[in-house]
């Protein structure tokens, strides 16, 4: 790639991180880098090209925003792969998700334990205070390689029935729904939020980026159809790796006429509350 590279130099041309920025894009466009493929180092473009490192920090920045490279620490640059288009809202678990584009889900079980349900843990405070509690703390994989970070608690006597034991997940194929479908647990309805945050230097180091690094946070509250809640997870993903597609359909008008005085400061639209769903397990 290094020997494809120019840049106009010349007083009065585009600033040199732009020209490099959308140089290397065009490479992406015409497949000329695939997915997965590395990018020189930054010190090895700076030195072909005679430029400062700063102007090709800021060019592989620009193309990192863009969501075209992942910036992988003590890796190197690395052409992404492409975005794992969620389709809004389904109830389906990440392994599900991933098998249906046709990718190579996985995991790695970075903690297991049991304690008892209390306030001020966001997978925790959801259900009753002393709940005995199974929560367990994997790393997700799509083609063996890291997409997010998940944490997950569930009573103490689900995971027992569904044979959600530390054994278990020390499979790289592992699935908590399925255990739970295998097991009799039938999801019913989940509820969730969803939020941008940045990656701690933990995250970071586990996921293979960059300290601060976009994320994307989904928390799942998931009910069985005795509406027992089942499931809390709190899931984070690389921002690059994920796309978001939700189906919207405007309001209907009520086919009566609006009473303003019965509606005073009201609109005349349905105001039903829309659904969410997200994939975080």
């Amino acid at each position: 790639m290094l020997d494809l590279l120019r840049l106009d130099k010349r007083r009065g041309a585009p600033p040199l991180y732009g020209q490099l920025a959308a140089q290397i894009r065009l490479f992406i466009e015409r497949g000329q880098l695939r997915p997965g493929d590395q990018l020189p180092s930054e010190n090895e473009v700076t030195a072909h090209l005679e430029v400062s490192r700063a102007t090709v920090v800021k060019a592989f920045e620009e193309l990192e925003s863009s969501g075209l490279v992942v910036r992988e620490q003590g890796r190197g640059t690395f052409v992404s792969s492409a975005p794992l288009e969620r389709r809004l809202p389904e109830l389906t678990g990440f392994t599900e998700h991933i098998q249906s584009l046709g990718l190579r889900p996985g995991q790695r079980l970075l903690s297991y334990e049991r304690v008892a349900a209390h306030d001020g843990d966001v997978v925790t405070a959801s259900f009753p205070p002393g709940l005995p509690l199974v929560i367990v703390t994997r790393l997700r994989l799509v083609d063996g390689q890291p997409a997010g970070l998940h944490r997950v608690a569930i009573p103490g006597e689900v995971a027992d029935s569904i044979g959600f034991t530390e054994q278990a997940l020390q499979a790289p194929d592992a699935s908590l729904y399925a255990l739970m479908s295998a097991g009799g647990v039938q999801l019913h309805a989940a509820e969730e939020a969803l939020r941008s945050v940045n990656a701690t230097e933990e995250e970071a180091a586990t996921l293979h980026t960059s300290p601060g690094a976009a994320l994307i946070e989904v928390t799942r509250r998931s009910r069985d159809a005795r509406n027992r809640l089942v499931e809390v997870v709190q899931a984070r993903y690389l921002g690059s790796l994920y796309v978001y597609r939700i189906d919207l359909a405007r309001p209907a008008f009520s086919a009566e006429p609006l009473d303003r005085s019965a509606h005073e400061g009201t609109s005349a639209y349905d105001r039903r509350p829309f659904s969410r769903g997200l994939d975080p397990r």
